[in-house]
């Protein structure tokens, strides 16, 4: 990939941000894809890119974009919580416990750990009640 496609990638991104400090969800979105399809490597243009989704509650979006993100980059922790953090707000705590262990096994840091015992609670109560 040419050097000038990083640097316009990065110029995208950041009218990207600027954008989603505005509210204009929309223009960040078409920013991000830009970005993203002159480097597809940049994986905080995909995290902003599914945050826009959690935002408007569509977290199947916003995991789907999380993966595609984990494709590029598969031992980069926060993407795994953030996938564990997305499906718990979609209530699929076993798949949230999958994502979280994931993190925790690259990087076996305290919040994960609180986080997996929040989750887990989640899990055990809705596995209780069935």
């Amino acid at each position: 990939m040419r050097h000038e496609s990083y640097i316009e990638a990065e110029n995208y991104y950041d009218m990207a941000r600027s954008w989603i400090g505005n509210g204009d969800n929309q223009k960040a979105m078409d920013c991000l894809k830009h970005a993203l399809s002159l480097n597809p490597d940049f994986i905080y243009a995909y995290i902003d890119m599914a945050e826009i989704f959690a935002r408007e509650d569509n977290y199947c979006e916003a995991q789907r974009v999380i993966k595609n993100a984990i494709y590029h980059d598969m031992k980069f922790h926060n993407l795994h919580y953030l996938m564990a953090k997305y499906a718990y707000r979609e209530k699929n705590f076993g798949k949230a416990l999958q994502f979280i262990n994931s993190a925790i096994n690259i990087s076996p840091e305290y919040l994960y750990e609180r986080v997996k015992r929040v989750i887990q609670r989640r899990y055990d109560q809705e596995h209780c009640l069935k």
